[in-house]
């Protein structure tokens, strides 16, 4: 980079954001660094609420441009905003998000400061409605989600991969941008090209964004079960990219249908129990822990088992797909 203050790139993948988007752009928009700095950009995936209007209507008064995803697919839609981006730094953001107003002058002060290729700060869970509040918690857990960081570590320092990452531009260029036949994990799976070019990745938990959980248990399974599903696709193209934590649920519930087997063949409960018993214990530790009443216990006792299920079967029927595609 060549100066202190080198323009940056804000892509904004979208579809049907029309809830979320406005709040999202005008967090860019109330930055701590110089608005002339910076280009919003906006690639829509063919909504069909009023998400786009919203984005035309800000294009009128601010550096916010809208460009076209006919695809629909997210790692299209950041392609398509990246290309089109003339900064020397490009953020990869989501319109389900907000950031701290000081989000890209540590992003910019990170890079310049240390040797990375990209830098990454605490992805915060924030939501007002009740459950995604609760869903916030278990996502912010490392119970919920492993050693998943950027969701809860306050020590900055290297890591193998970042949340809503800032890119030094030319090495973008030389790595390669997000493989688009990944719906999910294309992060991960670049983050991990980067570093297998050489390059490193920096966590600054200083770098602030703010993310709105699911705000419906559907939704929240959803979520979990296509998550876990495409970590077996990422394999499959990617093993590498991915870390353990990926498929400790698809081991639980593995290991719970051959405890629940073993138990109803032998008529014996204790195989299940092995599995169960110390998993609901850390479930009630934690829930007791996090809950603020009674009412949030119950949930939260239900919630991470719910994540973790719902992440493990969408990767044991992925696994099961892939294994009768080969066949």
């Amino acid at each position: 980079m060549t100066s202190a203050e080198p323009l940056v790139s804000i892509v904004i993948p979208m579809r049907n954001e029309e809830n979320y988007i406005e709040r999202c752009i005008e967090t860019f928009l109330k930055q701590s660094y110089p608005l002339q700095k910076m280009e919003i950009i906006v690639v829509d995936g063919q909504s069909t609420d009023g998400s786009r209007e919203i984005v035309e209507r800000l294009g009128k008064k601010y550096p916010v441009k809208l460009l076209d995803n006919p695809t629909g697919f997210t790692p299209m839609g950041m392609n398509i905003g990246l290309k089109a981006a003339q900064g020397e730094i490009g953020v990869v953001f989501s319109a389900h998000a907000t950031a701290h107003k000081d989000f890209i002058k540590k992003s910019v002060e990170t890079l310049i400061e240390t040797d990375a290729a990209a830098v990454g700060g605490r992805l915060i869970n924030c939501s007002e409605g009740e459950f995604a509040k609760l869903a916030g918690k278990v996502l912010g857990h490392p119970f919920g989600v492993g050693n998943s960081k950027f969701r809860y570590s306050d020590k900055p320092g290297y890591v193998d991969t970042v949340a809503y990452g800032a890119y030094r531009m030319d090495v973008l260029k030389e790595t390669g941008l997000f493989d688009e036949r990944l719906i999910r994990n294309q992060d991960i799976e670049l983050n991990y090209r980067i570093r297998k070019f050489g390059y490193k990745l920096y966590f600054n938990p200083e770098i602030e964004s703010y993310y709105a959980p699911r705000e419906s248990y559907g939704r929240f399974i959803k979520q979990g079960y296509a998550n876990g599903y495409w970590n077996i696709i990422t394999a499959k193209l990617c093993a590498q990219s991915l870390s353990w934590r990926h498929f400790v649920p698809l081991a639980f519930v593995l290991a719970l249908i051959i405890g629940a087997i073993l138990s109803f063949a032998l008529t014996t409960p204790w195989f299940i129990a092995l599995v169960a018993g110390p998993y609901l214990l850390l479930d009630i530790i934690v829930s007791t822990k996090l809950a603020k009443s009674y009412g949030e216990f119950s949930q939260l006792l239900v919630l991470f088992p719910s994540l973790h299920i719902s992440y493990g079967l969408g990767s044991l029927v992925s696994l099961i797909k892939q294994i009768f595609r080969r066949s």
